[in-house]
């Protein structure tokens, strides 16, 4: 891709989105982006090695962020981006889903191969369709780090591969799972289940 090519990387040793950074960003490929921050709808922020989100309060016209491959160990700095559709924060270091509550419109969200042991913080993403959750932690504690989900009516398609859910819940997850509305496709597969 051109932001391959136009080499341009955080900062060291902070590894943090800076305005300048950004506005860097934006200007390295002008096929891709628009000079006006609040016009660009895709951003591409991923395998960078950046430790926080931050600085992008100006792209509130963003439906679609590449956050993944970073060092993220938190979701913050999104409060503004109420039009993101779609957010991908797979292969980072989030422990806990959170800072997702002013994003009304997302309908998909990867939080693939993080460290999240509970699922739970998604009440305010109605519109939720595709949750991806492969290769986590989910189920170490027991059926508990999935009881949210019986709330989470709109999401259609599930990933939960790869984590611990165990064979001696399975009828506390089957009711978990019927009163999950919109589920037409799981993957559950290499859970001890």
């Amino acid at each position: 891709s051109s932001f391959k090519k136009s080499k341009l990387c955080l900062p060291e040793p902070s590894k943090r989105f800076s305005k300048d950074f950004l506005t860097r960003l934006i200007r390295s490929d002008v096929h891709k982006y628009y000079s006006v921050a609040s016009l660009n709808e895709v951003m591409y922020l991923h395998y960078l090695g950046a430790e926080r989100i931050e600085c992008l309060e100006d792209f509130t016209g963003l439906k679609v962020l590449y956050l993944e491959g970073n060092a993220l160990s938190e979701i913050e700095g999104l409060d503004r981006l109420i039009n993101l559709k779609i957010l991908y924060l797979q292969e980072n270091i989030i422990k806990k889903i959170k800072g997702l509550e002013n994003l009304p419109e997302l309908v998909n969200l990867n939080l693939s191969d993080n460290l999240i042991s509970t699922v739970k913080g998604l009440e305010g993403n109605r519109k939720l369709e595709n949750l991806q959750l492969k290769r986590n932690r989910i189920g170490i504690n027991g059926i508990g780090d999935i009881e949210a989900l019986a709330g989470y009516k709109s999401i259609s398609a599930l990933d939960l591969s790869q984590n611990y859910i165990d064979l001696d819940n399975w009828k506390d997850l089957i009711s978990i799972l019927e009163q999950m509305d919109s589920l037409a496709v799981l993957y559950l597969f290499k859970n001890p289940i």
